[in-house]
């Protein structure tokens, strides 16, 4: 190979890596099995239970990396509803309002395609956190 042509295949190489790399964080995540979601649910309860019994330290550290995991797949609705409403919740309880609110926020907008119950316990809570409900 020529040394003009070994230039243009590296530059071509190192595009072609670069351009992969990039559109590999644009992908779309699958769908989580039937496993994927029991297994989640239950991590999800178990901080529910955390945040319920008053062990909201163990709670958040729990929902924080349940919350990263919900974006490596595509769960259900209320999979992700559960996890965001109770990480508001436990947020709220240890005074952090600010990012109560904001996960909260967006537990809202997910109880919109879900059941009124959702709807109102989720607005409740954004109530008491002091933020005007949509």
């Amino acid at each position: 190979m020529k040394v003009a042509n070994l230039r243009d295949f590296f530059a071509f190489s190192i595009s072609l890596f670069v351009c992969a790399a990039v559109f590999d964080g644009q992908k779309t995540p699958k769908p989580a099995t039937q496993e994927q979601e029991s297994f989640m649910l239950g991590r999800i309860l178990g901080a529910v239970e955390d945040v319920g019994g008053g062990y909201t330290k163990e709670a958040l550290g729990k929902l924080s990396s349940i919350n990263k995991d919900l974006e490596k797949r595509r769960y259900a609705l209320r999979t992700n509803w559960l996890c965001h409403r109770y990480y508001g919740e436990a947020l709220l309880k240890d005074g952090k309002r600010e990012d109560a609110i904001r996960l909260l926020e967006i537990a809202q907008r997910e109880a919109n395609a879900l059941t009124e119950t959702e709807q109102k316990e989720t607005a409740e809570l954004l109530k008491r956190a002091g933020a005007a409900t949509q």
